[in-house]
């Protein structure tokens, strides 16, 4: 299996390796912004935790793509 840069030329990190970089000003603007979208489509309601279920987690991924620009 190739690196998934070879195959979609992204370069993919997580979120210690974002907060490490030079770039860390401009992930977390591409958070805020996500986080942003996110409260205003709605797309999840908090709830109490019921004792029986299990929580689904989530994290964040950090793609560089090439040919994207930054917003200006």
């Amino acid at each position: 299996m190739q690196p998934i840069e070879k195959v979609h030329g992204v370069v993919e990190s997580d979120i210690e390796e974002a907060v490490e970089s030079s770039e860390l000003e401009s992930w977390m603007g591409a958070m805020m912004d996500e986080m942003e979208s996110l409260h205003q489509n709605s797309v999840w309601e908090l709830v109490p935790k019921p004792k029986d279920q299990n929580v689904i987690g989530c994290k964040w991924v950090f793609r560089k793509k090439k040919g994207i620009h930054e917003k200006e």
